[in-house]
Parts: structure tokens; sequence; C-alpha cells
């Protein structure tokens, strides 16, 4: 046990990640979990630590793997490890929450939403999605404002998946927005999906005027924003988001059009 204490070492560890890059075969190996399993807690921060500087994403996924095992038996210090004052450690110990289903973690990661790295907030709508924590809602709501638009893609993402309803009304003003409409093609598409999952048929008749709606000018709306009100209706499961669709089926544009077929056919599949 000392000695692997000494192991555990940041500067040992580091050795180790090398050691990695140079040889990412050994991973597999069932030796190198045995390994794992003999560290002590305190190996984690420094391992999650060393993990980043891993230049291959496919090592690094690996390795990770790897160090989550060690996780795993040691869930009390995972959950310590959310107070760390080291972002990339917060982080790492976020997503084995999720990963590992520490459901005893879910307040001490709901308070990360408000951390001041975004890739800390991203890391903990992740974990509380997979926790299926529904009382994160309401805080994952106001993230749709926030300053990264990776972390306002997966709040709108994290909200359909958790089913919260009651952001309807903040994702329909969302979708009219400027903001949004200046926002890139995934983002519009995340709100767009997240729309029509939650607000069901209610949402139907935005989304429809949004794809179909005429002007004695021409069409109201960009081929780019008709084209996520399809796949909006998709999301629906209701007759009339079906009938939206079929209007849109022989559009002339063909932004439009594939992404109408695409809505239809995730129909289908469901």
């Amino acid at each position: 046990r000392e000695l692997f204490s000494q192991l555990s070492s940041g500067e040992t560890i580091a050795q180790l990640v090398k050691m990695v890059e140079d040889d990412p075969e050994i991973l597999p190996d069932p030796a190198v979990s045995t390994l794992f399993s003999y560290f002590p807690p305190g190996a984690l921060a420094p391992l999650a630590r060393a993990s980043t500087t891993i230049n291959r994403p496919d090592v690094r996924r690996a390795f990770e793997g790897v160090v989550e095992r060690l996780a795993n038996d040691n869930r009390d210090e995972v959950t310590r490890l959310l107070d760390d004052p080291d972002p990339q450690i917060v982080a790492a110990a976020a997503r084995w929450v999720g990963e590992l289903g520490i459901g005893a973690a879910s307040t001490a990661t709901m308070r990360l939403l408000a951390h001041p790295q975004w890739e800390v907030r991203l890391a903990a709508i992740n974990a509380l999605v997979a926790l299926k924590a529904a009382v994160a809602g309401r805080s994952l709501e106001g993230l749709l404002e926030d300053p990264e638009r990776d972390v306002r893609i997966e709040a709108a993402r994290g909200l359909a998946a958790l089913e919260y309803n009651a952001a309807r009304g903040t994702l329909e003003a969302a979708i009219q927005s400027k903001r949004l409409r200046a926002a890139d093609r995934s983002e519009k598409i995340a709100f767009y999906e997240a729309y029509g999952r939650l607000g069901g048929a209610e949402a139907v008749p935005l989304l429809d005027k949004t794809l179909n709606a005429k002007s004695w000018m021409g069409r109201t709306e960009t081929p780019e924003i008709r084209a996520c009100a399809a796949l909006g209706l998709a999301r629906v499961r209701h007759p009339s988001a079906h009938k939206a669709l079929a209007t849109a089926a022989s559009d002339a544009d063909p932004v439009v059009r594939t992404a109408v077929a695409r809505a239809l056919r995730g129909e289908d599949r469901s």
C-alpha cells in the first residue's frame, strides 16, 4: 500500500501517461486494470489531471475508461472532488458522477451549473441528464442564455431529455428571438427539437407557421429556419405535426425538402 501511495504522485502518474501514449496497446491488458485497482483514492485527482495531457483522443478515452474503474471503487472520493479548486478535476468528477450513476452526488453536481468554467457547466449538465435529475430542469432552463454555445445546446437537449415541460414558454421565446436567428445551425436545431419535444401538440401551430407560411412576397422564413422547424415537428407525436410536414414534403427548396424527408423518416422509426 505504501508503494502504491508513492506511485500515485503527480510526477509518477505523468510518467505513466507518457508510457501509455508511447504504447497504447497496453491499456486493454487486464494487468493494467489490476494495477490501477491498487491505487489509493487520492490518485483520482492526479489521474484526472494527467488524462487531459494525452493528445490522441482514442488513447485518452481508453485511459479514462481504465481510471473510471478506480473511480467506481471510490465513489465518496469522486463526490469530494466536485469541490476541488482545479476545474479539470471537477469536470472529470462530474463525468464520473453521470457515467457511474452516483445519485448521492446530484445536489453537489447541480451547484456546478453555476461554475465559472463552461467546461464544468457542460459536464454537470451531462451528468444530471444521465442521472435523470428532473429537479435540475429549472437550472437548465436558465442556461439557455449561457454565454457559451455548447452549454446552451446541451441545456436545450437536457431539458428535452428530462421532459421538463415548464421550459416550453422559454423555448418558444428563444426560437423567435434575434439571438437564435444569428446562432449556428446546430444550436437552432437543438432549440427547435427541444421545443417540439416539450411543446407537443401545442407547439404545432408555431412550427407549422414557421415551416409553411407564405406572404405575397414568398416564404416568410429562411430555408434554414424552416428546416429547423421541420425537425422540431418530428419531435411532436401528434397527427397535426405529420400533416404540417406532409404539406412541405414537395417544397421547392432542397434544404427544406431534405429536412422534411428526414423528419418524416424519424416519424416512421418512432
